[in-house]
């Protein structure tokens, strides 16, 4: 710029417009950019770039509608923009850009979660994973009968769970990972990843308190029947250390008053355990602690099958768990007191051969000649 010049070192002159005539915005002294627009988007006749006026009358169609049948808004006659959707972003059948409509379902019914409206996905079942009959996928309902067998196990024998009447899975292992030899599954070893084997002691003996392993073994090879009776054993079992324990002495029986005894404090190696089984059915109506089922069926009210009776003259808690741990294996349910454990066997027709059966496998599992096998009714398998 010269000495003299009417610009400043912009080029814009006192009224703010270049040599060309445009403000600092763009706009001439009318108002116009250099495209020809003013500040609302209008030519100097007062139509915009798609040809409307400020009263959205098209210039060339004098209609509310430009050549290409859509209006200042870029909607045609019936409310739709060039893609299909009207203002509020839904097609012609209702559903928008995603395919919802404004309820939030898509053209076959389901929301975003794959439900319809009824709750129910696209296979028929709600977000429980029951159907509208109440039964999920397995074909199990919520009581965890199933809809085919009646039962709590369907055609391939197994439960709600995936487990079978002996508490395995369709691989051959319980809900701890181990089958019925004992090894696990994960590990291949009779240890499971955390050091513990099935009945939970390490390769030491030790449980997982620290505590040294209770071992129990048996004065008796076979059933001694006090009572005259196939279902009646006693079972003498011989501790490693002898110590001081609550003692409960059996005097005699009879069917009214049941077994005589009284309890007083000893000093012994021994402890003496009574057995007595026999069937059960719905007349008996015991009520059981029945734990969250993982196949191993623990008993119900009014359920069919045996119930055990198991008195201990000695009041041992150890002994009671360890008993209760190898019953649990035959899938016995127990209900323990002080002197007493109270099983229940599920079967559906219980009969006096298979109870005595029961009693010489209950029996055998206090040897120290032979490992019962719980897959098998023959308490003398090695």
């Amino acid at each position: 710029m010269g000495l003299f010049s009417r610009r400043d070192k912009e080029g814009y002159d006192k009224k703010g417009y270049d040599e060309d005539g445009y403000d600092r915005e763009g706009y001439d002294k009318d108002g116009f950019n250099k495209k020809g627009y003013d500040k609302k988007g209008y030519d100097r006749e007062g139509y915009d770039r798609k040809g409307f006026d400020a009263n959205e009358i098209h210039k060339i169609t004098k209609t509310k509608f430009g050549t290409e049948g859509y209006d200042k808004k870029r909607f045609d006659k019936d409310g739709f923009n060039k893609k299909g959707y009207d203002k509020n972003g839904y097609d012609k059948d209702g559903f928008n850009k995603k395919g919802y409509d404004k309820n939030g379902y898509d053209k076959d019914g389901f929301n975003k979660k794959g439900y319809d409206k009824k709750r129910f996905d696209k296979d028929g079942y709600d977000k429980k994973g029951y159907d509208k009959d109440g039964y999920n996928r397995k074909g199990f309902g919520t009581d965890e009968i199933n809809k085919i067998t009646k039962t709590k196990f369907d055609e391939t024998g197994f439960n709600k769970y995936g487990f079978d009447k002996k508490g395995y899975d369709v691989g051959g292992f319980n809900l701890d990972g181990f089958n019925v030899d004992g090894i696990n599954k994960f590990t291949k070893t009779k240890f499971d990843d955390t050091g513990f084997d099935r009945d939970g002691y390490d390769k030491n003996g030790h449980d997982r308190r620290g505590l040294k392993q209770f071992n129990i073994t048996s004065k008796f090879s076979k059933i001694i029947s006090s009572f005259n009776s196939d279902f009646d054993a006693f079972v003498t079992l011989v501790y490693h250390e002898p110590s001081t324990v609550l003692s409960k002495s059996f005097f005699s029986h009879d069917k009214k008053t049941g077994i005589y005894s009284k309890s007083f404090e000893s000093f012994s190696n021994n402890n003496m355990v009574h057995f007595h089984i026999e069937k059960a059915g719905k007349q008996y109506g015991t009520i059981w602690n029945k734990p969250k089922d993982t196949g191993k069926l623990q008993g119900d009210n009014f359920e069919s099958g045996y119930t055990l009776i198991v008195n201990f003259n000695k009041n041992d808690s150890e002994l009671k768990s360890i008993l209760i741990k190898k019953l649990g294996r035959m899938n016995f349910g127990s209900l323990p007191s002080e002197y007493t454990l109270d099983c229940h066997l599920n079967e559906e027709y219980p009969n006096d051969e298979r109870a005595k059966e029961l009693l010489q496998i209950i029996v055998g599992l206090f040897s120290t000649a032979a490992t019962v096998d719980f897959s098998s009714n023959d308490p003398t398998r090695t």
